[in-house]
């Protein structure tokens, strides 16, 4: 079935693996149902009773019960994961050949994986610090008894970069707005979720990196975790420089980057004393000590 979204040749199925837009029902799929003898029933689907026949004790004929299956919820749920699986895969294959591209495309579906993109990286760059602290903890625990809170140290940093990656696209749309570029939300998110494919493959190299127990693929880890923040900042600055590099007007390219950081640093000033704090009280709670 070709995507009429993107042109994409799909093979069944009810989402475009390519851009993810959904299939709609058309007369001429409608057509071919019915010239194979299969009626197209909205709503739910129940067993044909003669009428004038209900509470009686005359047998039906197999000709009088037309028994149309239920439809197995079950496993439409499990179809749509796996066409999510395979299109969020492609976004991911496009994305780290060519990033910028795949976020200018600024589709519904690149929306879709632009956020989970966002959940991912949130996830796996506390979770990076969670393996590093239990690797330095299993050094020590013969010596010290020490123990790691997974929700402090995964779960709360976890919303806190998912709040901050929502709010710095948001941050992006207003500065542009001052630079006479008008864009949508969907399509600040699109383009920086897109851009942060690269630093999200890096934080999730790390974490199986560090896996390895060795001096050596700790700090090869270390490196790749500090790459995939510095992504980050990058992403960041070629997302607002992206939309606003063909436009005339308002302010200067280089003030809108500018001001996009200005931006991030107030919200960071907010919520960043949160967050060191809830990381030093989870310190003191692991290790016992006072800082």
């Amino acid at each position: 079935m070709e995507c009429t979204h993107c042109g994409y040749l799909n093979q069944g199925g009810n989402f475009c693996i390519k851009c993810g837009t959904r299939f709609e029902k058309t007369p001429a799929a409608d057509s071919a149902m019915r010239s194979e003898g299969i009626e197209a029933v909205d709503g739910p689907v129940t067993v044909g009773v003669p009428a004038g026949e209900l509470g009686t004790d005359k047998p039906w004929s197999a000709s009088e019960v037309q028994v149309q299956p239920q439809p197995n919820v079950a496993n439409d749920i499990v179809q749509t994961v796996k066409e999510g699986a395979v299109t969020y895969l492609h976004f991911v294959r496009d994305a780290l050949r060519k990033p910028a591209a795949v976020g200018m495309s600024a589709s519904r579906g690149t929306f879709t994986n632009a956020v989970i993109t966002f959940v991912l990286f949130s996830i796996l760059t506390p979770l990076f610090t969670f393996s590093l602290l239990k690797q330095v903890i299993s050094g020590i625990q013969g010596i010290f008894e020490v123990k790691v809170s997974f929700g402090t140290v995964v779960a709360r940093p976890a919303v806190f970069y998912a709040l901050f990656l929502f709010l710095v696209a948001l941050i992006i749309m207003g500065v542009l707005y001052l630079g006479k570029v008008q864009i949508t939300y969907k399509q600040a998110v699109a383009r920086f979720g897109a851009l942060l494919v690269i630093p999200t493959v890096l934080m999730a190299a790390a974490i199986v990196i560090s896996l390895l127990h060795a001096n050596f693929f700790l700090k090869v880890a270390s490196s790749l975790s500090g790459l995939g923040m510095l992504g980050v900042l990058i992403a960041i600055v070629i997302t607002a420089y992206s939309f606003k590099r063909n436009s005339e007007g308002g302010l200067d390219s280089f003030y809108v980057v500018l001001l996009t950081f200005v931006g991030i640093g107030i919200v960071l000033s907010l919520f960043g004393n949160y967050m060191v704090h809830s990381f030093i009280n989870s310190m003191q709670d692991t290790f016992g000590v006072n800082f």
